[in-house]
């Protein structure tokens, strides 16, 4: 069993490498919540970049493009799932889907104003138990234009 995860792990595709995006684990605050920045996310897919201006992740236009964090939940609960995103409003109506520990939440991307504009978008709870899980954030499905801009997601107890 040892050398088959070895070996699903060593098929998997390196990340992209970007400057002021460096892979690590997401910071737990003082209130238990966890702070998924783009600035830490693992990034896949032709189109998405890490974009220094914002800190974000953005041209987020292939459906084989997503984020993905490894995190250390320091306390089992039922999380209040938060994106930290633009959107341009003609750019909105994309679907997004958020798995982590065999579950999903997602939606539909709501306009922000513009791609300067940030707003926050709550996209559900997740039960997670203490431990390490990956997150994975991508589009659900085809996308008409950019699916979002994203600086970050926030798990909230």
């Amino acid at each position: 069993m040892a050398d088959l995860l070895s070996y699903l792990r060593s098929s998997v595709p390196p990340h992209k490498v970007f400057p002021g995006n460096e892979p690590d684990y997401p910071s737990i605050r003082d209130d238990g919540s966890i702070r998924l920045l783009a600035t830490n996310a693992r990034i896949y897919g032709p189109t998405l970049v890490f974009e220094q201006p914002y800190r974000n992740l953005g041209f987020w236009s292939s459906v084989e493009d997503r984020a993905v964090w490894t995190i250390r939940v320091p306390k089992a609960g039922r999380y209040e799932v938060t994106l930290d995103y633009a959107c341009a409003t003609e750019a909105a109506g994309n679907r997004f889907i958020i798995q982590v520990a065999g579950q999903s939440v997602g939606g539909v991307v709501p306009g922000t104003g513009s791609w300067d504009e940030y707003g926050w978008h709550d996209a559900g709870f997740v039960q997670l138990e203490a431990g390490e899980h990956e997150l994975i954030l991508r589009s659900d499905g085809p996308l008409q234009g950019p699916l979002l801009d994203l600086r970050g997601i926030v798990l909230s107890l």
